[in-house]
């Protein structure tokens, strides 16, 4: 899980991610109108998957 938390960029392609699943309009398990009614909206989703704030995390 470190990994994908320091390597944001690998999301779209990752194996078991919900990315795809989560911008998709096809039927899912996910629970997708909840989590992204978290991000407000499908747009903003998208946008802070791909400009993620900036943490200093020490591991």
């Amino acid at each position: 899980m470190k990994n994908l938390v320091l390597n944001p960029k690998d999301y779209k392609s990752y194996k078991f991610s919900s990315y795809l699943g989560m911008i998709s309009v096809s039927k899912t398990n996910l629970k997708r109108e909840e989590i992204i009614e978290i991000f407000e909206d499908v747009e903003n989703f998208i946008y802070l998957h791909e400009n993620p704030p900036k943490f200093d995390f020490k591991f």
